[in-house]
């Protein structure tokens, strides 16, 4: 991945580095599965009058052959009979979510192994803008962050991108938000109404959290987003709402890369309607697509 290092000559020297990243419900077909706390003069066979068979008992989450049950809490997987449990079909470019979480762990390497206490270090990425990943490297503080203040802010690229320091009063703890200033901004297929990234030193060292905030469109679709994630040696968490995506349901991204290795579902009204792959990639699962 070629870096291209600018330094700027302002009143709070940077160094920008520009990356360009390439970043990337199974369907039950099993009887339907119910669960009741009990059940009485139940009968079985195939014959029509019923017979002697013993009631049923049965406690606690059960499932059908597939594993298409829960246990009460959190999504479902799959679905009851191969039906699929929302009201809509799924429509949706699901590359651009896996660009954004090959994004995440590029920029969550780079802060952990630049960022500390006198040196601030934020990113602005979105999905839907990652072909130029901007990685902000403040230069360094004169001293630890004490009491609670603002820098002033770095603009570049004739103003088109900025980014601001503050202390946040909290011991050494600083935060560097950038944003995009020149509205609308085009980044490939994608016009940005709205970017902004905030990362935040936490008291843990190598330790940061980091929101996401942005609106864009591509075509007829919208992608409004509000992340809230963490960084902690190179490895991220993070949970994505999209609520524009599917209009009239909840739709989040969870996701994590530990190692490389990645984790996590796409869920829209807590179905489960993706899963993240260990190589960061998407599957879409279930009959909704």
């Amino acid at each position: 991945m070629a870096v291209q290092s600018l330094v700027l000559s302002v009143s709070t020297c940077v160094v920008v580095a520009f990356s360009c990243l390439v970043i990337g419900c199974a369907g039950s077909d099993g009887e339907p599965t119910t669960t009741v706390a009990s059940t009485t003069g139940s009968t079985g066979g195939d014959s029509e009058g019923g017979g002697d068979t013993e009631p049923t008992t049965t406690e606690g989450a059960t499932g059908g052959s597939d594993g298409t049950a829960t246990d009460g809490t959190g999504s479902t997987e799959g679905t009851t009979a191969g039906v699929c449990e929302l009201d809509v079909e799924l429509d949706m470019d699901l590359s651009v979510l896996v660009d954004h979480i090959a994004d995440l762990q590029e920029v969550s390497t780079a802060i952990s192994n630049d960022a500390s206490e006198l040196k601030p270090v934020g990113f602005l990425a979105a999905p839907g803008y990652s072909e130029e990943l901007l990685l902000a490297v403040a230069s360094p503080l004169d001293q630890a962050c004490e009491e609670a203040s603002v820098l002033e802010p770095v603009c570049v690229e004739d103003e088109a991108r900025c980014w601001q320091v503050a202390c946040t009063g909290e011991g050494a703890r600083w935060s560097l938000t950038s944003w995009v200033n020149q509205i609308p901004a085009q980044a490939g297929d994608y016009t940005f109404s709205e970017l902004a990234v905030t990362v935040s030193s936490v008291e843990a060292a190598g330790s940061f959290d980091f929101q996401i905030s942005s609106l864009a469109t591509k075509g007829p679709a919208t992608w409004g987003v509000t992340a809230n994630g963490s960084i902690l040696d190179g490895d991220f968490d993070v949970v994505v709402l999209l609520p524009e995506l599917v209009e009239g349901h909840e739709t989040v991204l969870i996701a994590n890369g530990t190692k490389g290795v990645f984790g996590g579902q796409l869920e829209v009204d807590n179905v489960a309607v993706a899963t993240v792959s260990a190589d960061g990639t998407l599957t879409p699962v279930g009959p909704c697509w």
